[in-house]
């Protein structure tokens, strides 16, 4: 009952999921847990773990979601461990999960940290075709936070990309 206080609290709980048999309910605490380490410095491996531990589950459940969802934050944390290679391969993969399912704000999302992973290796055209699909979606659904959301991403592909015109615009 005390889902996402902390990474240690997200790990618990997917721990008493899984020896419970809520096997989709434990993917879900594995996932919280590998993107906020995903986020700390020096805890890759650790988010990485975890994310690997959603996508077992998930490839025992036979759930797309859950499997896209665990996909693409390992692709979102090999980005931020500066792995491109490794980063582009599991978020195009996150995509096609998202497109085959018909989640656009999932596709949305994927592209967008895609897009970043691009820019970074300076893959100028791919970076602004993700990134305008992702406004396409984005715009397409009126989500105003998603919206602003999107701006912040756009201005630091931009600034990646060493466009500061554009960037600013944004």
């Amino acid at each position: 009952s005390r889902e996402g206080g902390s990474i240690e609290d997200d790990v618990l709980a997917a721990r008493h999921f899984e020896a419970a048999g809520a096997r989709d309910r434990a993917a879900h605490a594995y996932i919280r847990a590998g993107r906020r380490a995903a986020k700390e410095y020096f805890a890759f491996e650790e988010a990485r773990r975890y994310l690997q531990a959603a996508l077992s589950l998930a490839d025992e459940l036979d759930d797309d979601v859950l499997r896209r969802d665990a996909i693409g934050h390992i692709g979102e944390a090999y980005a931020r461990n500066a792995q491109h290679t490794e980063a582009e391969q599991h978020l195009k993969r996150a995509i096609a999960l998202a497109v085959a399912s018909g989640d656009e704000k999932a596709e949305a999302s994927f592209s967008l940290a895609l897009g970043h992973t691009l820019a970074a290796g300076g893959n100028r055209d791919d970076a602004r075709a993700l990134l305008n699909r992702a406004r396409s979606i984005i715009v397409r659904a009126g989500d105003q936070i998603l919206i602003a959301e999107f701006h912040k991403d756009e201005g630091l592909i931009e600034f990646m990309l060493k466009d500061l015109e554009a960037a600013v615009a944004a």
